[in-house]
């Protein structure tokens, strides 16, 4: 079991492991010194490698510049791999373990202040991230707050917290390879509970908002999507 949590929630937090029993095995502080590098700013998406054990771990938002993403090995050691910045992925909200019939990939939600893409697709041992829009529209600020692939088809579902108002609280739907061109649907939520960097209120406030952007709503089965913020339960 991994917990993400601690440290001040504005510059860095940590992340612990626990083995089956509940016994602590070690905590990563969230901190490197080279690269300088953090575990948060408004808390960063994160997700295990399941056959590896090791762990990738995002940065919530860095203006100017780009959200990086490194690797604790399973011993919760950085192993020098981190991806490169760039100004036009610079938000990191919610990291999600894709097989990809049998070619592995990161998804990484998030957005920027300099572009309208608002997923990255992270390929190790590549560390670059490649990033793009998937809604179609040009406007910047296209944050997605929760993400879930669907393991039988690979198909995305992502849920979007923005100041654009078309999109905020909406859902998409998308076949790979994930594009604006391979969308099949998108609906709203039905319910206006996500506002952009400041779905957890309390949360103290920082540098650039009030905390952060992720949220924990969505999930599947062979049947439906599923939508849950705590008051609001809904089936697609």
């Amino acid at each position: 079991i991994y917990v993400a949590g601690g440290g001040d929630g504005k510059t860095s937090h940590k992340l612990a492991k626990y083995n089956a029993a509940g016994v602590l095995q070690w905590t990563f502080s969230g901190n490197l010194t080279t690269p300088s590098w953090s575990f948060g700013t408004s808390y960063g998406g994160w997700v295990v490698e399941k056959q590896t054990g090791k762990i990738f771990l995002g940065q919530g938002v860095i203006n100017p510049g780009g959200s990086r993403v490194v690797r604790l090995n399973a011993s919760g050691v950085f192993d020098n791999f981190i991806t490169s910045a760039s100004s036009n992925f610079s938000e990191n909200w919610k990291m999600i373990w894709s097989c990809n019939n049998g070619q592995p990939q990161i998804l990484i939600g998030g957005g920027t202040t300099a572009s309208s893409n608002s997923i990255g697709i992270c390929t190790p041992p590549l560390t670059s991230v490649d990033s793009r829009n998937i809604t179609g529209s040009t406007a910047f600020y296209q944050d997605i707050a929760d993400m879930i692939i669907d393991p039988l088809n690979n198909d995305m579902y992502s849920l979007f917290s923005t100041g654009i108002i078309p999109l905020n609280n909406r859902i998409y739907k998308h076949a790979y390879p994930y594009t604006a061109s391979t969308a099949a649907w998108n609906t709203a939520s039905g319910y206006q509970v996500l506002n952009e960097i400041r779905n957890r209120p309390y949360l103290a406030s920082n540098a650039f908002g009030d905390n952060e952007n992720s949220a924990n709503i969505l999930a599947v089965n062979s049947q439906y999507l599923f939508y849950w913020d705590g008051k609001h339960l809904k089936a697609f």
